[in-house]
């Protein structure tokens, strides 16, 4: 992914040990960074954990997982730092694993009691739909950690949950010891869940100087009445990997570590460290901030357009086959020397337009070096969500590439036609410009650009545009009928064998696999909604969560388009409340041009 104005930071740390320092962190230090942040025009994120995962999530199992994402989601903006780390005397929760691989749990089986057995085998279940690469480059299927619901539910309780997750931790490090496992494979199975935080977010080798940093405080005195169990670990293999931890940290990070000493039983200490610990944390990251802010500042608005449109041209090409005699017509197209009216593809909705013409921009660029290429998909970014901001910033590139005059920026929709329309013929021969413009009919109801008057029938020599329409969009379509004699192509449906090959792609993308009777599930409800891409994304996103172990009476797809979405609903509103659901569909349905992530 490429740089984004947004500083997401990742705080990593104990828990009931640090909560002063994150509580200082979120009350004073945070809002100055945000501050900071706002008035460079970008933003920051902190991404604390410890008070993020729901407890749906944790009964799933689901709390590393969700932790370690979110950290790589902080690492995949590529600004820095992102990712902080505060250490006291504590190694932390050990999570046992979520999953296990397959060769390897039978072999740990081998190392255990009869008696431990039963209890890892209650607990992890064998999912075939699990399809990872191991070490071998074979592929394997894994052991899947039981969510605490069904039978299991009666470890909903956290109390009696956690006493049953030391007993398993306990019975897979023995077996990992007996089975003498190399050290990358037994980590999983001893480390704690600070400790694997670390290891993504700064000891990785891929993590650069200025990434990440380390905050390390050693106690003196504890608060009154606190138990030093909360404080300072007594196990002294823990206290040892603590201390390699520290140890690593510092060779890696350098000046990047900071250390303290304090009495925790002394109040005004205790104040003076905080204010100490918090103004490092800040004129750390407050270098960094401006040292990016400064290159930040220096790309222009059209290259943060460009970067949008290539970002999501990219996302929708992804999972991308067939289509052949639809990219062989616009190429043709594009090519003719005879042919200059724009070339309209018109289809259902979710019948794969976006992805065909993120397609063609990508292909454009080798077909057409020496154009000049620009494309737009309507509605995804500020600059393409309503028709003023849309053709006149293609209409100032266009005069910036081909030397032209700056005209005065039209006031009204019938000048902005104007405007568009004398911009299109400073386009010279020496260097042909194409416009791929994707979903004409996502501007706004009230947009009067939703009636083509602004695309020219006939366009100057040297100018190729290629759109696309929904089908749905009954004024835009109408309009299309007015202006233009014909749409270039419709755009067909996928056949089941094009079906069948993008989501064998989209599985083996995701590591994840389906049992025939689910596989076949997803393709005849493909074929009832006539070979619809859209439908076979979001029934991908649905099946891509089945085990192998499921009831057939729970992997099964609503009948349409509508169905599938009402299902991905009902998982979002299991996962984080309906209420947060509902507002936060209402505040985007509501919004003029969608929310920002923050």
């Amino acid at each position: 992914m490429t740089r984004q104005k947004i500083f997401r930071l990742f705080i990593s740390s104990t828990f009931k040990d640090l909560i002063a320092e994150r509580n200082y962190l979120q009350k004073e230090i945070f809002p100055k960074l945000e501050n900071l942040c706002e008035s460079h025009g970008t933003k920051f994120q902190a991404v604390d954990l410890r008070w993020g995962v729901s407890e749906q999530d944790n009964l799933d199992q689901k709390g590393l997982e969700i932790c370690l994402n979110e950290l790589r989601r902080c690492q995949e903006y590529c600004v820095k730092p992102n990712f902080i780390v505060i250490l006291g005397e504590r190694y932390g929760w050990l999570p046992v694993p979520t999953e296990i691989e397959e060769k390897e749990f039978e072999l740990l089986r081998q190392y255990m009691k009869e008696e431990d057995k039963k209890v890892i085998e209650f607990w992890y279940k064998l999912d075939k739909n699990e399809n990872n690469i191991n070490p071998d480059g074979m592929l394997s299927s894994h052991y899947e950690l039981a969510p605490r619901r069904g039978e299991h539910s009666d470890f909903a309780d956290y109390q009696k949950w956690s006493a049953e997750e030391k007993k398993i931790h306990e019975i897979l490090l023995d077996a990992a010891n007996k089975a003498d496992l190399e050290q990358d494979k037994k980590f999983k199975y001893y480390a704690s869940a600070t400790h694997q935080e670390i290891l993504e977010g700064a000891l990785s080798p891929d993590v650069e100087t200025g990434f990440a940093h380390a905050f390390f405080r050693t106690t003196n005195g504890l608060p009154k009445d606190a138990s030093e169990s909360i404080f300072r670990t007594k196990n002294a293999e823990h206290k040892a990997r603590l201390n390699e931890i520290k140890q690593a940290l510092r060779q890696k990070l350098g000046n990047c570590c900071y250390e303290y000493s304090v009495d925790l039983s002394n109040e005004q200490e205790t104040e003076l460290y905080l204010q100490e610990f918090g103004k490092d944390v800040y004129e750390a990251f407050e270098r960094n901030f401006l040292d990016q802010l400064a290159d930040m500042e220096h790309v222009t608005e059209y290259e943060a357009e460009e970067e949008s449109a290539l970002n999501f041209a990219e996302s929708r090409a992804k999972i991308f086959i067939g289509r052949e005699k639809y990219i062989s017509d616009i190429k043709n197209y594009i090519s003719s020397e005879h042919d200059n009216s724009p070339f309209i593809l018109v289809g259902e909705p979710g019948s794969g337009k976006s992805a065909l013409m993120s397609k063609v921009f990508q292909l454009s660029k080798s077909w057409f070096p020496n154009a000049e290429i620009i494309c737009r998909f309507i509605g995804t970014s500020n600059l393409s969500s309503n028709s003023y901001n849309l053709l006149t910033h293609i209409g100032e590139r266009i005069t910036e590439v081909y030397n032209g005059p700056f005209l005065e920026l039209p006031r009204t929709y019938d000048d902005l036609i104007v405007y568009f329309k004398e911009k299109l013929s400073l386009v010279s021969k020496e260097k042909p410009l194409i416009l791929i413009l994707d979903a004409i009919d996502q501007f706004n109801k009230k947009d009067l650009a939703r009636d083509l008057r602004w695309l020219p029938d006939q366009l100057p020599a040297n100018v190729k545009i290629v759109t696309s329409i929904a089908t749905d969009a009954i004024d835009v379509m109408d309009a299309l009928k007015h202006h233009f004699q014909r749409a270039d192509s419709l755009l067909s449906p996928l056949s089941l064998d094009e079906g069948k090959t993008i989501l064998n792609m989209l599985l083996k993308a995701t590591n994840r696999a389906l049992l025939p009777h689910q596989f076949k599930e997803v393709m005849d409800k493909f074929v009832k909604n006539k070979g619809n891409p859209l439908y076979l994304k979001l029934a991908f996103e649905q099946s891509k969560l089945w085990n192998s172990y499921d009831p057939p009476e729970k992997t099964v797809l609503g009948d349409t388009t509508e169905d599938v979405i009402l299902q991905l609903f009902a998982k979002l509103e299991y996962v984080h409340g309906r209420m947060l659901v509902d507002r936060a569909l209402s505040y985007i349905a509501l919004s003029r041009y969608g929310l920002s992530e923050t």
